[in-house]
């Protein structure tokens, strides 16, 4: 073998490795591009509990994501203070970047096992320890996301009062039901505006 023939098997071999290195480091791109390009989609499904009014809170299921969420599934589950466990269902084709859905929280009724919603921070405080909230949606590219939350009811609410935010029978005038109010009043300003 000549070294012409010799030169040219090397040269090929590393003109070889580089295209082989090119093409990794391209599809790496790419692949960092969808990744990238999908979290610019994503939706976000997430459980809270608001303050409403004064005494009163809800929970609320947002898409706080950055695309709508499809084929909505979730489970919410209440754990009362004696440890009885509820189940509500819930479901919606899509929701929305921003949109949410509010809900009184189940709380056991009685001693004959029936559960009812309630708003009612107080009552809800002596019946129920946590809320755990599974949910299930699709992206519009057709990723699915399953997220798990777990509310301690009892720790935020708690918050809430020791840091002069909720109101209590003894003092209604608290932070938070005051920003409700206010937000309520200007949300009717909006809407009176708007009609």
């Amino acid at each position: 073998m000549d070294a012409l023939a010799i030169a040219t098997a090397v040269l090929t071999f590393v003109l070889v490795a580089i295209t082989a290195v090119y093409a990794k480091s391209t599809r790496d791109i790419v692949k960092r591009m969808d990744r990238d390009h999908e979290a610019t989609r994503r939706p976000r499904i997430t459980a809270e509990i608001v303050a409403w009014r004064s005494h009163l809170i809800k929970l609320r299921l947002s898409n706080l994501g950055l695309g709508p969420a499809l084929r909505v599934q979730v489970r919410i589950k209440t754990m009362s203070i004696d440890g009885i466990p509820h189940q509500m269902n819930w479901k919606y084709s899509a929701m929305r970047v921003g949109y949410f859905e509010e809900f009184g929280i189940p709380i056991p009724e009685d001693e004959s096992g029936e559960w009812t919603e309630s708003f009612k921070n107080d009552e809800i405080r002596a019946k129920v320890s946590k809320i755990t909230v599974d949910s299930s949606y699709q992206a519009t590219t057709g990723e699915q996301y399953e997220d798990t939350e777990v509310i301690d009811v009892a720790a935020i609410t708690s918050s809430w009062i020791a840091k002069k935010m909720m109101a209590t029978e003894d003092h209604p005038e608290r932070l938070v039901p005051r920003i409700a109010r206010a937000l309520e009043k200007i949300s009717k300003q909006i809407e009176t505006k708007n009609a």
